[in-house]
């Protein structure tokens, strides 16, 4: 094949309104495992544009429906970011939904960090793993929160619910800040001036699937540091939630003014003075928390 039916073949694949064209290249003859510079085949490229039709007869034709490119993204990624409908229609034919970049990245991330609502729920419904995570062991619901469309509270609630009914699980801590989901969610009501409720609502969906409000990350932060006192009730939910069955778990952890007022919005009727004895604390930790009570009078 010559570079001139190189260029050829990858012209209409991306531009999608010459199918027979496609036939003819292929019937003289040419590769449809061809590669640009960066590794894409005409597949990847179809998939990018979102040419479904392409797509179809190139696997028709036995393109290899795994291949990565240089940057060791695979033909589903190619997909997730063009046309999710080319999505069920690999799978079908054998490409792996799991595939991961070398960060980590699966099809699934990555439509969650381009805010591909379909494309998430298209690779949920195939059985993505939702076990898996990204080299900083940031789980899909991290990811979907730090996207660009997770800016739209109500967007973020959207993809977090689908997440959380396609199996995703909760509390991976990211590597180099010891964060979970719930710390993103905190964060994110924190940045949020206005306090939309869909995220509060996601802080409660997180809390509720299991990720611990008051845990801290390596900064030393539980999740609830994050939040202003007016913000609590607002959690309550989730939190009460979370603390039913794991109540003694999260007395050990409150070091915190934050802390121990979340705790005791969840249990109004607890004396004071016995939840101050119940606590873990340090001496210099002991002091502050009880400055703070006296600074509230």
């Amino acid at each position: 094949m010559t570079n001139g039916n190189n260029k050829e073949i990858f012209k209409i694949c991306s531009e999608g309104d010459e199918l027979e064209k496609l036939e003819q290249l292929i019937a003289a003859g040419a590769d449809i495992e061809a590669r640009t510079e960066a590794g894409r085949t005409p597949l990847m490229v179809a998939c990018l544009a979102g040419n479904f039709n392409f797509v179809r007869k190139l696997i028709k034709h036995g393109a290899d429906v795994s291949a990565q490119d240089n940057k060791s993204f695979s033909v589903i990624h190619f997909a997730v970011e063009g046309s999710s409908g080319s999505i069920k229609l690999l799978a079908q034919a054998g490409a792996d939904i799991n595939a991961q970049t070398k960060q980590g990245y699966t099809p699934l991330m990555m439509a969650c960090e381009i805010g591909k609502i379909t494309a998430m729920e298209n690779l949920c419904s195939l059985g993505a793993n939702t076990a898996l995570t990204t080299a900083k062991n940031a789980g899909p619901i991290v990811v979907a929160l730090n996207s660009v469309k997770a800016w739209s509270a109500s967007n973020a609630q959207k993809m977090v619910r689908i997440l959380l009914a396609g199996g995703v699980s909760v509390g991976y801590q990211c590597t180099s800040t010891g964060s979970s989901e719930i710390h993103i969610a905190a964060q994110k009501i924190e940045d949020d001036r206005y306090r939309d409720k869909p995220r509060y609502a996601i802080f409660n969906a997180i809390a509720k699937a299991g990720d611990n409000p008051w845990r801290k990350n390596k900064l030393g932060a539980m999740a609830i540091d994050y939040l202003a006192e007016t913000d609590l009730v607002h959690v309550k939910s989730g939190l009460k939630a979370y603390a039913k069955n794991a109540e003694q778990e999260v007395l050990s952890q409150i070091t915190s003014l934050r802390g121990l007022q979340a705790y005791r919005l969840i249990y109004p009727k607890k004396p004071l003075d016995k939840i101050l004895k119940s606590l873990t604390l340090t001496d210099v930790e002991r002091v502050k928390l009880q400055a703070g009570l006296d600074a509230l009078g």
